[in-house]
């Protein structure tokens, strides 16, 4: 069984790395309730709920299974696999020449060398992750990006871009799909 996610990913990386928690916070007073690698969301709204702290109203309307920041030293690849990646030279499926250039196979185990030339298996021709096509899903390379997972795209409301560069700036969107 898989799942759908969308990635937005700050075209200005500089204005966002290092502000996670402060723009976790200015999220959280959108009522948009994001995960961070070191405080769980769930924590702080039972907190929250706790204290008796009214929560800020989510204004979207659709179902997700979590969000959250993901920040790095190191550029990572949004979506982390993008299945659907094709040579740029013959529009051959290149899945397995990506996995095995970043990672070595298509098991996920340290971060991948996303400057390493990638050589499509069908044409031998050699070509960067920034020439990469990805048409279904989309694809970025960034250090920081929000995350929202478990979305079912007929019911994605598409207007949260607009919120999310309300915060952060104008956003690349990408969608993933993931087992």
């Amino acid at each position: 069984m898989g799942e759908h996610s969308a990635y937005y990913v700050p075209e200005d990386q500089e204005s966002v790395i290092g502000k996670s928690d402060e723009i976790r916070m200015r999220f959280w007073d959108l009522g948009v309730f994001l995960d961070c690698m070191d405080e769980p969301i769930a924590s702080r709204l039972a907190e929250a709920r706790k204290t008796g702290v009214s929560l800020p109203e989510w204004k979207h309307d659709f179902g997700f299974g979590g969000m959250g920041i993901q920040e790095s030293e190191v550029d990572l690849p949004v979506p982390e696999l993008p299945y659907d990646a094709q040579c740029p030279h013959c529009g051959a499926e290149v899945f397995r020449d990506l996995a095995d250039t970043w990672y070595g196979s298509e098991e996920i185990d340290e971060s991948p060398d996303l400057a390493a030339a990638i050589t499509c298996s069908s044409c031998q021709k050699q070509f960067s992750v920034d020439e990469m096509k990805c048409p279904e899903q989309g694809f970025a390379h960034a250090r920081w990006y929000l995350w929202v997972s478990d979305i079912d795209p007929d019911d994605y409301d598409r207007s949260f871009k607009q919120t999310i560069e309300a915060i952060v700036g104008p956003c690349k969107e990408v969608f993933g799909w993931d087992t």
